[in-house]
C-alpha cells in the first residue's frame, strides 16, 4: 500500500563449495607428470648408485689380492722362495696343495693351514679374502669345501725351454716362465724383469677353482697334467669365446666351442674393461681389456728381458 513501509526479505546467496573440493585433488595428467619426473630421476640417480657401490666393490677386490701377494712375499722371506704353484700328490687323480695354503699362516689363518697341511683334511672352509665381491659367490658352511676367485700365473710360454709339453685335449701344456706352477720353486732373483713388473696373482671367474687344490695328473704325470691354482697366459683378459672357445668340460657350452684346455683358462673379472692383478713386488694394478697381448705376456714371464716401460 502506498506510504506503507514494506520489510523486504532478501535470502542470502548461498556460497558453493564445489569449487574448493575441486581445487584440492590432482588430475590424471599432473599424476603422469609426477609419475614421469620420478622416473627420470630414479633412471639418473640408480646408475650412479650402481657405480658407487661396483667401485667400493672392486677396491675391495684389489686389497683382497694385495694382502695375497704380501702373504706371498712373507713366505719368501721365511722360505728364500716363493711357495709352489702346487704340490703332486702322490695318487693319480687326487689334487696337490695350492700356493694358497702354504700363504694361510700370513694371513691369520694358521688353524686352516694345519687342518690341511697337518691333519689332511680335504675340505677347505670358504675364506671372504678369496672371494672378489664383484662376483656373485654363493658361500657354503664352514665346513664346505669352496671356490676363490684369485688364481696365480704360471707364465706366457714365449720361449719354448719355458713350455711343458704334454696332451692337447684335455688340460694341455705347463707354461713354467712365470711365478707359480706345479713344483715352482721362484726366486726374487730369478725375477729378471723386475718383480714389480712380473705378474704373480689375477683374477678369474669363469670355471673358478678350490683354492686348496693346486693340480693333479692322470695316467701319468708326463701325460696330463691339470693345474687349478696356477694358469698360463695363452688369452686375452676377459676373452672372447670367438678366441679362446669355452672349456671343453664346460657342459653349458655347445659342443663344438668346447676348445679350451684347463690349463689355459683366461684371467678375468666382473669389472668393466679389464681385471686386477697382483705383481711379484706387491703392487696391484687394473689392466685394462684392451692391452696388447704381446704386452701382456711380457708381463707374465719373469726373465724374458723385455723392456720394463
Amino acid at each position: 500500500m502506498p506510504g506503507t513501509y514494506q520489510h523486504t526479505w532478501i535470502r542470502p546467496a548461498v556460497r558453493s563449495h564445489v569449487g574448493y573440493a575441486g581445487r584440492g585433488a590432482y588430475t590424471i595428467v599432473e599424476l603422469l607428470v609426477v609419475i614421469t619426473i620420478i622416473s627420470v630421476l630414479l633412471a639418473l640417480i640408480l646408475p650412479a648408485i650402481q657405480a658407487a657401490r661396483e667401485s667400493a666393490r672392486s677396491t675391495q677386490c684389489a686389497d683382497h689380492l694385495k694382502q695375497l701377494v704380501l702373504a706371498t712375499q712373507s713366505y719368501h722371506s721365511a722360505n728364500n722362495r716363493f711357495p709352489a704353484g702346487s704340490t703332486l700328490a702322490q695318487r693319480e687323480d687326487q689334487a696337490g696343495i695350492s700356493w694358497v695354503v702354504y700363504c694361510l699362516p700370513y694371513l691369520e689363518e694358521q688353524e686352516v693351514a694345519d687342518r690341511i697341511l697337518k691333519k689332511g683334511e680335504a675340505l677347505a672352509p670358504p675364506l671372504p679374502l678369496l672371494f672378489c665381491p664383484s662376483d656373485p659367490v654363493v658361500i657354503g658352511s664352514a665346513t664346505d669345501r669352496h671356490v676363490s676367485n684369485y688364481c696365480g700365473s704360471s707364465g706366457a710360454g714365449k720361449d719354448p725351454n719355458y713350455l711343458i709339453d704334454l696332451e692337447d685335449k684335455f688340460c694341455g701344456d705347463i707354461y713354467t716362465d712365470g711365478i707359480f706352477f706345479p713344483l715352482s720353486k721362484t726366486t726374487a732373483s730369478s725375477v729378471t724383469d723386475g718383480l714389480t713388473h712380473t705378474l704373480a696373482i689375477g683374477e678369474r671367474t669363469y670355471i673358478k677353482h678350490i683354492w686348496a687344490d693346486g693340480a693333479f695328473w692322470v695316467g701319468s704325470a708326463d701325460q696330463r697334467h691339470c693345474t687349478m691354482s696356477s694358469k698360463n697366459v695363452r688369452w686375452p683378459i676377459n676373452a672372447p669365446v670367438t678366441t679362446s672357445g669355452y672349456y671343453v668340460f664346460d657342459r653349458d657350452a655347445p659342443a663344438s666351442l668346447r676348445t679350451m684346455r684347463m690349463n689355459d683358462m683366461y684371467f678375468g673379472s666382473q669389472h668393466s674393461g679389464g681385471a686386477w692383478f697382483a705383481f711379484a713386488g706387491g703392487n696391484v694394478e687394473f689392466i685394462a681389456d684392451e692391452i696388447a697381448f704381446s704386452v701382456y705376456q711380457d708381463l707374465a714371464s719373469r726373465n724374458g728381458g723385455e723392456p720394463t716401460q
